[in-house]
Order: structure tokens, then sequence, then C-alpha cells
């Protein structure tokens, strides 16, 4: 089999890439047949996957974490994704599935550490700082918002470290369509492997960037959830909306900041989004009201609490798009009692897809699974799944 072209330095000790040793082509197949092994046997057809319209340069979100490499009686850091297997900081020069105007900033960053001295923080001991970099850059405008997720609060001094990183960041981002626009710190104190401790403060700039999806605009935070892939995303949202039946009360839990309640808006009689981040539902309701969308609604809850509270509400459709972890008992019992006549099911681990069909299969026929790549050169792929209640439909 002729390998990919372009390979990475890194590869395939980092773990941020499965298939960077096989055409695209071949990738693709992979994933399908994951999707099918996994659907086709309760019943569901599968159809073709939704390749992406570009496999290099296509996340406009990265996370990576700091790590530290001795250097003489000191050490050094390091920023990149983890080794595969373990907690090991691959100390990358170079990426290909990111924007190259992210990789650029990260790798100043990176040198700025270093220049400044800033400790890394020590999973062991506890000690140090900086424990990751956030980047998110908006594909229509080219704003870049960048976050240090820091063991502590913010520097006293932090004032005279941006005199130091903006001027360097600015000549990073020179010859490309990349702008910085904020750098915020996130503070996490706590012993865990969660990322984000929740709590925020202004380095400078704004907190958001400026995102446009189709017709719609949005303001993008550190914290909210959005597809990192721009070139892929409206492909993935016209499937779920194509499955609404025209007119329909639609609910759209683990909903975000509304981008599939405000993408479905023009299809669906009346949208209820549902999610549990503060932050992303004062998002999402000022994303509608900024985008004149008017039959959409937002609601703060844990969806697996206001999903067996709506269920019998007189909703038609539901749109799910949850964790990797899939639907919990309590929604897959709720939705199997309920009066909803179809699911759509944005899925991200085509495992969890495929527990929770068979989970529903006693009340909803799944009609059909599409794959869509969202992921290239990893081993993730997106699957939408269209569940019909068993018995007379809305046609």
């Amino acid at each position: 089999m002729e390998p990919a072209t372009g390979s990475c330095p890194h590869f395939p000790r980092c773990g941020g890439c499965s298939f960077l040793a096989i055409p695209y082509v071949e990738e693709a197949y992979r994933k399908e047949s994951r999707v099918r092994d996994l659907l086709l046997p309760l019943g569901c057809k599968v159809e073709r996957i939704v390749p992406s319209p570009r496999q290099d340069d296509w996340r406009h979100k990265v996370q990576l974490p700091f790590g530290m490499v001795k250097s003489g009686r000191g050490h050094l850091p390091t920023l990149g994704c983890y080794a595969v297997g373990s907690h090991e900081v691959v100390d990358q020069k170079e990426c290909r599935i990111q924007d190259q105007a992210l990789s650029k900033v990260a790798w100043t960053v990176r040198s700025w550490a270093t220049r400044e001295g800033i400790p890394v923080y020590n999973e062991r001991t506890g000690s140090g700082f900086l424990r990751h970099l956030l980047l998110r850059k908006a594909h229509a405008t080219g704003e870049i918002l960048l976050g240090l997720v820091c063991n502590g609060p913010r520097p006293m001094h932090y004032r005279a470290l941006l005199k130091t990183l903006l001027p360097a960041i600015e000549k990073a981002l020179k010859g490309t369509d990349g702008k910085l626009v904020g750098i915020v710190q996130d503070v996490n104190e706590r012993e865990t492997n969660v990322v984000l401790g929740g709590q925020e403060v202004s380095w400078w700039g704004r907190d958001w960037i400026k995102e446009k999806l189709g017709p719609y605009t949005f303001h993008v935070e550190l914290s909210t959830f959005f597809q990192v892939n721009p070139f892929q995303t409206p492909r993935l949202y016209d499937l779920a909306k194509a499955a609404i039946p025209k007119g329909a009360k639609a609910l759209d839990a683990y909903c975000g900041m509304g981008t599939i309640a405000l993408w479905i808006s023009d299809r669906a009689g009346e949208v209820l989004g549902l999610e549990e981040n503060p932050r992303s539902v004062q998002a999402a309701r000022a994303a509608a009201k900024a985008n004149n969308v008017e039959n959409v609604d937002f609601v703060c809850g844990d969806a697996a609490e206001l999903i067996p509270k709506l269920a019998r509400e007189g909703w038609d459709v539901v749109v799910l798009d949850p964790p990797r972890k899939g639907l919990d008992e309590r929604s897959l019992k709720a939705l199997v009692e309920s009066d909803i006549q179809r699911i759509v099911y944005v899925s991200c681990n085509p495992n969890s897809l495929a527990r929770d069909m068979e989970l529903l299969a006693t009340a909803y026929k799944p009609l059909h699974a599409t794959p869509v790549d969202m992921f290239p050169r990893t081993e993730h792929v997106e699957t939408v799944a269209v569940f019909q209640r068993k018995g007379p439909s809305l046609g």
C-alpha cells in the first residue's frame, strides 16, 4: 500500500494522529467499515461516509499540554500532544492537522515560556504554573483567542509578560490569515485530568472570537463548544436538518452554544435547546438574538435531568449530540416511554451509538446512519443516525 505523502516527523509516536501512514481513501473506508460493522447487525442501514474536503490544516481548536524535558541541572518547557499510551508530552515542531496559524502561535508561546523561565505544572508534585495551552481560531474572520490554563491566579507581573509575548505572536502571524484578539487565563488548581478549571481572568483583549457558520454568526469563547472542523461542519448539520420534519417541534439536547438549534430553525417550527454550561446557554441566547432567530429558546440544565421532564410535553423530534460516553440510562428510558416520534442522534463515538441504538430498539426503528469524517487522520468519526418510533409516523 502506498504511504501517505508529507508524513509528520512526530508520527507514530505522537498520539494526535492514527492514519498518516495510509492514503486518505483507505482511512475513509476503514471508518465507514467500523460504523457499518457496529450498526448493520442492529438493522440500521449505513450510508457512504461523507469525506472531509480537507485532510490537512483543518483543526481550528488546539488543546495541548505543557511538559518538561531535563536540560542540564534544570528543565525546559515542552508543548504538544501526549505520546501514544502515556502522559509524556511530545515536543512538537509541526503538526499536519492543526491550522498553521495556530501552530505558529503555539510554538511561539513555548519559546516565550522558555525565555521567561515560567515553570511548567508537574502532575506528580502539584507544583509549577503552566498546564495547558488552548487556542481557537474563527475560520470566517481569522480571529484567534489564546487561553493559558494555569495552576494559580494571574501573576502580578503579567503585564510585563505581555510585553514580550504580544510582539512575538504578532511577528509569528505575519503572512498568515490569523489575528490575535485576546488572551485569557483559566485557573485550574485542582489535581485532575480535567483541563479547564472554570475560573477565567483576562490578560489582554477580549474573551471571544467572532465566527460565522453558514448565515449565522457566533461569539465563541474558550469553554464553549464549537465544532473544530469548519470545512465539514455544514455537511454534518445538513444531515441532521434533513431529518427534521417541516414544522416539527424539536428538542436539541446537549446543544452547546446553539449551533444545531439555529441551523435547523428554518425547518422546524420550534426549537428548545438543552445545555448544562451556563456560558454556552448565554452565548446561544445571544446568537439567536443577534441572528434574528425567534423560534428558538434555551434552558440551562443537565440534559439527563431535562429529557425525562420534557419527553412527554408534545415534542415531535429530539436531536441528540451527547459526549463520547453517549446517553445515560434515565434518558434512554424516558425516550422509550415518550411520545417523541423521531430521534436524530449525532454521535462522536460509534461504540456508544451502537449500545444506545440497541437500547432504543424496543420503541424505535433505526432508519439509516451516515458516517461523517470530522477528524481526518485520526481514529475518530462522527455519525448521524435517524430513528423513527414504531407505529404511526410524522411522515
